[in-house]
């Protein structure tokens, strides 16, 4: 059936079709036929939502809307950590601006610190540096540079763990329930084009599953972003990641290499 989606396209007048197993049924399949007229979606309806407004969380972020226009609202505490891919102009780096900027709209910098890495050196985070919640903006890592950004990583991770040993905390939530009165807000690491980055410096990738896996408690997230997922997404980096989003990718392996379908 599958096979059929560029006659389908073609038919119906659109640039393509997607068609999938719908969850839980059973011999059955849907098909996702793009709008004609393209509807915005736009941060601050989100931020403005009732939906936003009203979630429980302070670590509540703005995600987008689904097909029928209601607000997709995630958590930061249960992520723990996210993988999104797209190539140029899929809107990766508008992507990762208005999730820094919708998770920074939910929760004060008590609670929530960013560190961003533009390992490219462009311009994706320029607008988010003068949020009170990030805390460092890193670009054109080189050797040395990745090496002590790691180093940093991992004393950060050593802090946090001293600080819940020292409470008898298993993890942020019971060290907030104990002790009120240390302030351990959750920190995101972002890295933009990380797949680059491990190309370059393979042992990056084995630092970063070791901080995905001792962060969950610590409250420590990655947001790691690609054009190019497609030989550095391992099962590691899926093990770790709950929340993967593909955007338009060069080819069908890419997307299986993140969300597991075409």
């Amino acid at each position: 059936i599958t096979n059929l989606s560029g006659d389908l396209a073609l038919a119906l007048g659109v640039e393509n079709v997607r068609i999938a197993p719908i969850p839980d049924k059973i011999s059955t399949v849907g098909i996702e036929v793009p709008n004609k007229v393209v509807s915005a979606v736009c941060l601050r309806d989100i931020i403005d939502s009732p939906a936003f407004r009203n979630a429980k969380s302070k670590l509540s972020f703005a995600v987008g809307k689904d097909i029928g226009g209601n607000c997709i609202i995630g958590n930061i505490a249960k992520l723990p950590h996210m993988l999104i891919a797209g190539t140029t102009g899929a809107g990766k780096s508008e992507l990762l601006r208005s999730l820094v900027v919708g998770m920074a709209a939910g929760a004060s910098p008590a609670h929530l610190s960013f560190a961003l890495v533009d390992y490219k050196g462009g311009a994706t985070f320029d607008a988010c540096a003068a949020l009170p919640h990030v805390v460092g903006v890193i670009t054109d890592l080189d050797d040395q540079l990745a090496e002590r950004a790691l180093r940093s990583l991992h004393a950060e991770l050593r802090r946090r763990e001293g600080i819940l040993r020292e409470h008898g905390a298993t993890d942020l939530a019971t060290l907030r329930a104990r002790a009120p009165q240390v302030l351990l807000p959750r920190l995101v690491v972002v890295i933009d084009e990380f797949a680059a980055l491990v190309a370059e410096q393979p042992t990056f990738l084995h630092a970063l599953v070791d901080v995905a896996q001792r962060g969950r408690s610590l409250g420590v997230h990655l947001l790691l972003a690609t054009q190019r997922p497609s030989g550095v997404i391992n099962d590691n980096i899926r093990a770790n990641t709950n929340l993967r989003l593909a955007l338009r990718l060069q080819d069908t392996a890419d997307a299986i290499d993140v969300v597991g379908a075409p």
